[in-house]
């Protein structure tokens, strides 16, 4: 099995500003839930589906440290 270790964000970056975000932010608002919240629900199922899939905790946490968070400035809108 191969397992992305490497990977560049920027190759998705316009599914995920376009797509994925509005996404959660609208499911977010509509349900009434924190856009944060629903954030990490998501974060934590994809990474209950990766694990399944051969990820190891130590590699999803490396990928994790390894993010550069965007400051509050870049943050896209919503997610503040």
């Amino acid at each position: 099995m191969s397992l992305h270790t490497k990977f560049s964000i920027e190759e998705h970056e316009a599914f995920i500003l376009d797509q994925l975000l509005p996404l959660i932010v609208d499911y977010a608002n509509a349900s009434k839930a924190p856009t944060e919240v629903v954030a990490l629900t998501c974060w934590l199922s994809l990474s209950t589906i990766l694990q399944s899939k051969g990820f190891t905790h130590s590699v999803l946490m490396q990928c994790l440290e390894n993010s550069d968070p965007p400051s509050a400035y870049e943050t896209p809108e919503g997610l503040h």
